[in-house]
């Protein structure tokens, strides 16, 4: 069948298979950006998440450690001051909602890791 096509026939037929392979790239391509651009907004979100969790583990681990809460419970159970006692409940409650905020930052990273999939 292909020994009966002229120059031209030929030609013509390589055009169009050219041209819808060409099509087929643009399209691939529109795609795969669409898809690029997901990715890039899910890893923008992913590492916000992570520098905020870093930060808050930072900052629950010297709101409750030495220095902090154990440091003023520590001195409450050896002087008996109700300011040791005060400072105690103060850096709990700080700790505490410290720890609220991480759980909601953590359910978000969970949201990011759900869109990736």
């Amino acid at each position: 069948m292909l020994r009966n096509l002229t120059l031209k026939q030929t030609s013509i037929v390589l055009t169009v298979i050219l041209f819808i392979a060409g099509f087929l790239i643009v399209l691939y391509s529109f795609f795969m950006g669409k898809k690029l651009q997901t990715v890039k907004n899910s890893w923008s979100e992913f590492q916000i998440v992570r520098s905020e969790k870093v930060r808050l583990e930072s900052s629950l681990r010297a709101t409750l450690g030495y220095g902090g809460m154990i440091h003023h419970f520590k001195n409450y159970v050896l002087r008996k001051k109700n300011i040791h006692l005060e400072k105690t409940r103060e850096l709990l409650g700080g700790a505490q909602t410290i720890h609220r905020i991480l759980a909601i930052t953590l359910a978000r990273k969970l949201q990011v890791f759900a869109c990736l999939k």
